[in-house]
């Protein structure tokens, strides 16, 4: 996948290409009963990122910025997805992936 886009993978690309994975799965078991166990999923993938960036080595204030940029980016995807079958194949990732 990433051979396609014409440059060298980062972990932001990366990171989308989980999220918008990840916005898939919430949907497709997203029910009355499993609601508090994919609620525990998300807040534990959210924590994990987190804890990523740190990692990485960012300050306290970078990683607030880059969590606001990462959850806006998959709450943009969770809205986006209910019309994926209405947009054609060069559309589909290019909503999501800055070129």
């Amino acid at each position: 996948m990433y051979i396609s886009l014409n440059r060298q993978d980062n972990f932001s690309d990366r990171l989308t290409f989980f999220l918008l994975h990840f916005a898939f799965f919430l949907k497709n078991y997203k029910n009355d009963e499993n609601k508090e166990i994919l609620q525990k999923i998300y807040d534990f993938n959210f924590r994990q990122l987190e804890l990523s960036i740190r990692e990485i080595g960012y300050g306290d204030q970078s990683i607030n910025k880059k969590m606001k940029v990462y959850l806006n980016l998959f709450h943009a995807i969770v809205s986006e997805i209910h019309f994926w079958d209405d947009l054609d194949k060069n559309e589909k990732l290019k909503n999501f992936l800055y070129f």
